[in-house]
């Protein structure tokens, strides 16, 4: 195939040769060849430089360098001279060690100028990098010369030996970069140790080393582990001294007896090579003969002369022993035994491979024999040096296998794809289990985590699971010194996948660890990853920190343990908040209650919570601030931490009650699995009761029991119990009666903890011990009602109120219905009454609403209050019900809630018709019933288009304000053919508003209003007839009243005409609509739209 690279030297030579032979057909008769050399030399010869570096550029570009341009151009000694020769008046001064051709800057001398300050920031930058560049290489250097010489030393070769033995030994011959690493090294030993006066000490008595960069050691490789980790890994590489007798005699032999016993060895050589050959014929014709004899019981002819031959041919066995061939005993006239295995000798070389091929059968026995092996060696070549050669020909039985696996899988393993290198993981694990050699099981097992670059999921799984068959099948010892260091290689690794293997490692191996390695360097490897920087590794290092939790049995670790939990929980990842709440609290839970901690556990974290509302009360006082600055983020940490601990609390108590030895062992009653599923409260399996129990029936006899017990009148506490009743309650009540309901975060938050708390521990216990303290809170005399009421440091205006009505009294509806309707049915009446701040009461309702098993009672004292007497709790309930509106069903909002409000709407005054603006314009946004939307609608154009309302500022201003609200939100041809209107003739109308105040309060709204609007999107008429003209209404108002304001309503105006203009140019400029008559324009179209007042806004476009 041609060759198409168009660089290519035979391309290039081949060009060259049309052109000589084109030259010399055309100018010269003599066709002579200019060499590159020639022309190299003459350049440099002449100093034409520039085409020279030209020249050599090209040249490497087509992959045909010039050895002359190359050693000139990198010779600094080169440009060195020129820069003396041909320009002696150069100011800026170069330094000789590191100027190459590449560092000169020829345009420095052209007439322009000499650029002194940029050429000489130019020259120290290259000089810099060439610096770097020396400094690397001599680093590179020194790491290969190190490695050498550590190859040497560590080399299983004898001649090598003798090298490591003396370096051994002779501990003067350190190195300076060995000693600088090792001084590295100490330090780092003192200072993580708290020997810092001795770390100074030894700093300052080397003071030509830093010991805060390990590169300043000089060496291209990555930091070693510490001395301890190095100290624990001597085992595997230590060498073991061999006592040596030094064999040499003092006595001179004489000469005569020097020869004598030269010839004698010389001899017995050469019988040892005869004894070899004789040995290597034999076992030729050995096999040669039994191929045969194979051969001829299968033929029936020739058994005749099988017969008449030699009648049975023994083979000639080698002996198996093997040992050195030197060990043979010669004495005249007596045999010589060999113990050589002379077998293995002649298996080893690529002729017996030939020789025993069946292919002996077809070379006829004239043939002799030295001319058959010289055939088979000069037809089949076999390598004496190839790896693979020699492996396959040492195998013999099943006992080389696994050797042969150790040594052949380090050269497999680069060349298997990396997606299908998981199919080598039996193999690797298998040879690693029972190789006899632990050298090679290290190697083995670092093949294994360095399997796979960027393990995934399934891969990791695969490695983990075949970790865990490889603990199943060695001793603790072999999984600590062999696999353990393994992940603590990869701890540092610079991808997290990998980090993330040792970290499920460590998890998954948990249960095949010792006691002591769990809660020493399991436990460590695990608190170091848990401050890794990458998401996904501390997810992982919290699943086996909950693993690990579970197995270990060193109670002095429960404290560092609680620290790993509350950092968990802390964290910045919701993932490992996550994982933390639901696999290593429960853990954590367990084994508190395994040491009786678990109401210190609590208590701790309560007192956490209570730091937390400390700090915010704290901050609020000190900055006046009316709402409570609280960090949601701590905050909500901790007391969903609190709530997944109340199941563990609750199967404490229930497990440690005075009634246990009276549970029985009949089966349960079906009656009695309600108990059970009444409290299952959370979300999370191994908090679900009867998982932390052990036992579904067990778990449901010992709640049946628990109701039982509680419920008689008198009955005896105990420990657990009590510190429930005694402590925790009080705390809680303590809490939730000073925390202000300002923020939802925290209502919600309050809520959901005490409805947890009350749900497990049951409607007895709450009858008797939650709800009597609740109700002596709130039970105030009618005579300080007000005063109460008013006081916005009452328990009314706390968390406690929501907490009380929809975590207890709702809880157990059933029971308590009647008791929770008169008490809201109250507290609205109050709180109307006495003109105290609504906002703990509407969350109170917005609260309630989360169950819909309450939205008819709430409906039901909702619509007692529309119908009240009293104006005040009229306009309140209207405030209500739009708090109601997000969480009612459709059929409710349509049915009872529209219905109510259109019946104050109609009230007789004007206070409670201006409450329901509100929450009419809230259904615009939170309903899409087009049914809905028109009764809203019908009502909403009422207040807009009746002259009842024309002079009713404070509607008109909530109008404005509600609309702007939700319009972005609502619906198209509600806003372009309702609101954008009447808008606009509210803006043309305020602009004659005598009473300054009123105007500017409207203009003001308008404002806010149009602010909201002009980012949505709309068709151009409308625009062009509503939303334009109505800023311009706007702006001669804020231009009279707000001057400050005036920039802002011009670029609205601006931004509008932009988008107009494109396809109408009168809305180029914003003097045209005087010249248009946009006002009767604009009330022309709204008398056109209200006439079709009666035609469906909300209809489909």
């Amino acid at each position: 195939m041609a060759n198409t690279n168009p660089f290519s030297e035979e391309d290039l030579s081949t060009q060259e040769e049309e052109v000589q032979e084109n030259s010399s057909h055309e100018s010269s008769p003599i066709n002579e060849r200019i060499s590159w050399d020639h022309i190299a030399r003459k350049l440099l010869e002449e100093q034409y430089l520039l085409t020279a570096l030209e020249l050599h550029t090209e040249l490497i570009e087509a992959g045909r360098e010039n050895s002359k341009l190359r050693d000139f151009f990198s010779n600094p000694a080169n440009f060195e001279r020129t820069r003396q020769t041909d320009f002696p008046n150069t100011t800026l001064p170069r330094t000789s060690s590191c100027q190459t051709f590449d560092s000169l800057d020829f345009a420095r001398y052209s007439d322009d100028g000499e650029r002194q300050e940029s050429d000489k920031v130019a020259v120290l930058e290259f000089e810099l990098r060439k610096a770097q560049e020396t400094i690397r290489s001599l680093r590179a250097a020194l790491t290969k010369t190190a490695e050498t010489e550590t190859e040497l030393l560590t080399s299983p070769d004898a001649s090598n030996n003798k090298i490591t033995e003396a370096a051994i030994e002779d501990e003067e011959c350190i190195k300076p970069y060995e000693k600088r690493a090792i001084n590295f090294l100490v330090n780092e030993y003192l200072l993580s140790h708290d020997y810092k006066i001795s770390s100074v000490t030894f700093c300052e008595e080397n003071e030509n080393q830093d010991f805060d960069d390990w590169d300043d050691v000089g060496l291209n490789v990555s930091k070693p582990p510490n001395l301890l980790h190095l100290y624990r890994d001597y085992g595997h590489h230590a060498i073991e001294v061999v006592e040596k007798i030094d064999n040499s005699t003092t006595a001179d032999l004489d000469s005569e007896e020097i020869l004598k016993k030269d010839e004698i060895i010389t001899h017995l050589n050469d019988r040892i090579t005869n004894y070899e050959e004789r040995i290597e014929t034999m076992q030729t014709e050995n096999e040669f003969l039994s191929h045969r004899l194979k051969s001829s019981e299968k033929d029936n002819q020739i058994t005749k002369f099988s017969a008449t031959s030699t009648p049975a041919v023994s083979p000639i066995k080698p002996s198996i022993n093997q040992t050195k061939t030197d060990s043979i005993v010669a004495n005249a006239g007596s045999d010589i035994q060999f113990e050589n295995s002379a077998k293995e000798t002649i298996e080893q070389t690529p002729d017996s491979s030939y020789s025993k091929n069946d292919s002996w059968e077809a070379i006829n026995q004239t043939i002799p024999e030295s001319f058959s092996k010289i055939l088979f060696q000069s037809a089949f070549y076999s390598p004496h040096d190839n790896r693979i050669v020699n492996e396959v020909t040492a195998v013999r039985d099943n006992d080389d296998v696994i050797p042969m696996l150790g040594r052949c899988l380090p050269h497999i393993v680069p060349n298997v794809l990396l997606n299908k290198r998981e199919e080598l993981i039996p193999v690797i694990l298998a040879a690693a289990s029972l190789h006899s050699d632990s050298k090679e099981r290290d190697k083995l097992l670092n093949i294994l985590f360095n399997l796979i670059k960027k393990p995934d999921s399934q891969q990791r799984q695969i490695i983990l699971t075949g970790c865990i068959a490889f603990a199943k099948n060695v001793a603790y010892s072999r999984l600590e010194n062999e696999l353990l260091p393994q992940c603590w290689e990869q701890i540092g690794h610079k991808y997290f996948e990998r980090r993330m293997l040792v970290a499920e490692a460590c998890g998954a191996l948990v249960p095949y660890f010792s006691n002591e390695l769990r809660s020493s360097l399991v436990l460590s490897i695990l608190q170091q990853m848990l401050d890794d920087k990458s998401d996904e590794v501390r997810e992982t290092s919290v699943r086996s920190l909950s693993l690990l939790f579970a197995f270990i049995q060193d109670e002095g670790k429960f404290g560092q343990a609680g620290e790993m939990l509350r950092r968990g929980l802390l964290d910045k990842s919701e993932n490992v908040v996550k994982v933390s709440k639901e696999l290593m609290l429960p853990t954590y839970g367990l084994w508190a209650i395994s040491l009786n901690k678990l109401s210190e556990v609590i208590q701790t974290y309560f007192d956490y919570l209570q730091d937390v509302i400390r700090t915010a009360l704290a901050t609020q006082v000190a900055s006046n601030s009316q709402t409570l600055p609280i960090d949601t983020g701590k905050f909500g940490r901790w007391i969903d931490a609190l709530e997944e601990y109340i199941p563990l609390l609750f199967s404490l108590v229930i497990t440690s009650a005075p009634f246990l030895d009276k549970i029985s062992d009949e089966p349960e009653n079906d009656n009695e699995y309600h108990l059970l599923d009444d409290r299952s409260t959370s979300n999370c399996q191994l908090l679900q009761l009867d998982t932390i129990i052990g036992s579904k029936s067990r778990t449901v006899k010992l709640l049946a029991k628990y109701e039982e017990y509680i419920s008689e009148e008198w009955y005896d506490s105990w420990k657990e119990f009590s510190w429930v009743v005694d402590d925790l309650l009080p705390q809680l009540i303590n809490v939730v009666k000073t925390v202000s309901d300002e923020v939802d975060f925290v209502v919600d938050s309050f809520c959901s903890y005490c409805r947890t708390l009350c749900k497990n521990f049951g409607f007895t216990f709450v009858n008797t011990k939650i709800l009597p303290k609740f109700e002596m809170m709130f039970s105030i005399p009618n005579d300080q009602i007000e005063s109460i009421i008013c006081n916005n440091h009452s328990v009314y205006h706390k968390c406690a109120l929501p907490v009380y009505t929809y975590s207890i009294l709702c809880t157990f509806l059933s029971k308590y219905e009647n008791k929770l309707s008169k008490f809201l049915s109250r507290t609205l009446e109050m709180v109307a009454e006495n003109g105290a701040n609504p906002q703990s009461l509407l969350s109170t309702f917005a609260q309630l609403s989360h169950d819909s098993n309450v939205h008819d009672l709430l409906l039901i004292v909702l619509w007692e209050a529309v119908v009240h007497s009293s104006l005040k709790v009229r306009s309140l309930s209207a405030k209500v019900f739009e708090g109601l509106l997000k969480r009612m069903s459709p059929a409710n909002i349509s049915n009872r809630i529209i219905p109510a409000l259109v019946t104050l709407s109609s009230d007789p005054e004007m206070s409670v018709r201006r409450a329901t603006i509100s929450p009419l314009t809230s259904i615009i946004e939170t309903v899409s019933s087009r049914e809905v939307l028109d009764k809203v609608r019908l009502q909403l154009q009422s207040f807009m288009d009746d002259n009842l309302y024309e002079g009713e500022h404070l509607l008109q201003l909530e109008l404005i304000h509600s609309l702007a609200r939700v319009v972005p939100n609502a619906d198209a041809n509600f806003r372009d053919e309702f609101v954008l209107p009447r808008m606009a003739v509210m803006a043309a109308t305020n602009n004659h508003n005598a009473d300054e105040a009123k105007r500017f309060e409207i203009a003001m709204q308008l404002f806010e209003a149009y602010s909201s609007l002009s980012c949505c999107v709309m068709n151009e008429q409308v625009a062009g007839e509503f939303l334009l003209p109505g800023l311009v209404c706007v702006q001669r108002d804020i231009a009279q009243l707000a001057p400050d304001r005036v920039d802002i309503v011009q670029s609205l105006l601006r931004d509008v005409q932009d988008r107009l203009s494109t396809s109408d140019p009168r809305f180029a400029t914003s003097t045209s609509f005087g010249d248009m008559g946009v006002t009767s324009k604009m009330f022309n179209t709204f008398k056109d739209l209200k006439d079709r007042s009666g035609s469906k806004l909300f209809g489909k476009k």
